[in-house]
């Protein structure tokens, strides 16, 4: 079962719907919890932003308190319409070996359990955006089957975090400090990728 925080202690109870995509565009879920209203639905939203450019979050993937996946991407705020039609999906996958069974709740209903040292794939990708955070879809699966399949809320000026089951746990957080106005550059200007060696955030990069 997904069990979402935030540092601020906002209660997920509450649910929108918001149109979401699975990592190859096909619908996954249309509901998701919702912490705060929007303030203004037609303004900028969060998006992923696969090339660099704007600000930097970081992702951890963790284990009984041990990070066994780490990566760091880019964000940036822009209109709906501009994200959707500029910016293409970007998706991180990686493999673990966990050192105990895993029992997976809250997915199907026959709640599979996977056993020590099977290895298990996790994709993770941009399921949605909102102005004040960005939906990520999480997958789980072994080489038969899915495991899980949920969502992680990631905020660009926050810490949070989400259990998907007892003891794994998706964790993001910002890397330097976003600004409301920060806006992604123009996918075709010569300045949307930064030179090798400048400054600015990180293209997604994965570390394990």
């Amino acid at each position: 079962m997904l069990l979402a925080t935030s540092t601020l202690g906002f209660d997920l109870g509450c649910v929108h719907e918001q149109h979401l995509f699975g990592p190859h565009g096909v619908s996954v879920l249309d509901v998701v919890g919702h912490p705060r209203p929007s303030e203004n639905p037609e303004g900028p939203v969060w998006y992923w932003f696969p090339k660099g450019g704007g600000s930097a979050m970081r992702l951890q993937v963790l284990l009984d308190q041990k990070v066994i996946f780490a990566s760091s991407f880019s964000v940036g705020r822009l209109l709906r319409s501009e994200g959707e039609k500029d910016y293409p999906a970007e998706k991180l996958s990686f493999s673990f070996k966990a050192g105990r069974p895993i029992k997976w709740l809250g997915y199907r209903d026959d709640e599979p359990i996977s056993p020590a040292k099977q290895e298990i794939e996790c994709n993770i990708w941009m399921a949605g955006a909102d102005p004040d955070y960005i939906i990520l879809g999480v997958d789980f699966s072994r080489a038969d089957t899915g495991l899980m399949n949920t969502l992680h809320l990631a905020y660009p000026t926050e810490k949070s975090s989400s259990e998907i089951e007892n003891g794994l746990v998706v964790v993001t957080f910002p890397i330097n400090a976003p600004t409301l106005s920060n806006r992604l550059p123009d996918p075709t200007s010569s300045s949307a990728t930064p030179p090798a060696g400048a400054g600015g955030a990180p293209s997604v990069a994965a570390d394990h």
